[in-house]
């Protein structure tokens, strides 16, 4: 996959590269090819990754509700993470 860098405005593929941060904060990342820009995709917590392996248990069309109000939390944990990941960066 490819995307296009906002620093350099080139063409740069992408591939994830992960570091684990204090307090069990996993940020997920991809850098530029050609300027080494560092972008945050994500920014997980232990809490995350639980309520992300219980989407995973939830089988069936019975529990479609349950996985898509988890994954609404997620996704709200996440953001919020991300927000104050970047502001501690700034």
């Amino acid at each position: 996959m490819n995307a296009l860098c906002t620093s350099c405005n080139k063409i740069t593929k992408v591939s994830y590269k992960e570091i684990q941060h204090p307090k069990s904060i996993k940020e997920t990342y991809i850098e530029c090819e050609h300027c080494n820009d560092h972008v945050t995709c994500f920014v997980t917590d232990g809490r995350v990754r639980e309520m992300q392996k219980k989407i995973r248990r939830l089988t069936g069309s019975g529990n479609m509700n349950s996985r898509i109000r988890i994954k609404e939390e997620v996704n709200n944990r996440m953001a919020k993470l991300k927000q104050e990941f970047n502001n501690e960066k700034s």
